[in-house]
């Protein structure tokens, strides 16, 4: 069994891409203790952000902040960033070396959010903080499949947009609108043509965090449910 993670530590200056595999039978159950691989377990460590491939060029220094990695588990790839506002993708995650394929400068320098893929329009989304871009990822490079602007600050929006694919429609969090006058879920469609806020309190420097929908809205759809938003009331 293999496990794929993204690492980032202070020893090292540019993030990994770890694949774990450890070997069959190792460990104890939940109720016993922990699991832990033991002796025969591997590591395979791709130094992603620090590879020239199609799109991109090595960046030796770039880090990373708050991200994971977005599997496809049905074409064996896997969607990555750092803090240098590059996209990339990883071939062979599981069934194979995992590989650099390639990768595109979403916002030069600046720190994506975590990559959401989208199986059904097959595209991904991710944002620099300010705006949401989509991309489709293509036999050897990414496709702009669109971008849309909800917030007038830089950072405003850190973690991941939520993709509800049931509606093809795409949520994020931001401490900003395009006025910076007010804290905001923002709805669009996945072309990203669009978008409409919800206020949910005044902007601020604190955060705003991934909120979830409601079982009314897994059963009945947008019109019916509900989300909910986490805001970091703690202001310094």
């Amino acid at each position: 069994m293999r496990l794929a993670t993204e690492e980032f530590s202070c020893s090292n200056p540019r993030p990994t891409f770890d694949v774990l595999q450890w070997v069959s039978g190792q460990g104890t159950n939940a109720t016993g203790g922990a699991v832990a691989p033991g002796g025969g377990s591997s590591v395979t460590s791709l130094d992603f952000s620090n590879t020239t491939v199609a799109g991109c060029v090595a960046n030796p220094v770039a880090a990373d902040n708050n991200s994971s990695p977005f599997v496809d588990y049905d074409n064996d790839v896997a969607y990555v960033r750092a803090n240098n506002g590059v996209l990339y993708r990883i071939k062979n995650v599981f069934n194979g070396t995992p590989t650099l394929d390639y990768c595109i400068t979403v916002n030069a320098g600046r720190a994506l959010t975590s990559p959401v893929y989208d199986s059904v329009t097959k595209k991904v989304f991710v944002s620099d903080g300010r705006s949401v871009f989509g991309y489709t990822p293509g036999a050897a490079s990414f496709t702009a499949a669109g971008s849309v602007t909800v917030a007038g600050t830089a950072g405003s929006i850190i973690l991941a947009p939520i993709i509800d694919v049931s509606s093809a429609l795409v949520y994020v969090f931001s401490t900003h609108d395009l006025t910076n006058t007010n804290e905001i879920v923002s709805q669009m469609p996945e072309s990203l043509k669009t978008h409409v806020d919800a206020p949910i309190g005044p902007a601020s420097g604190g955060s705003v965090l991934d909120g979830d929908f409601d079982n009314n809205y897994y059963q009945n759809g947008p019109a019916t449910g509900s989300l909910y938003a986490l805001r970091d009331t703690n202001r310094v």
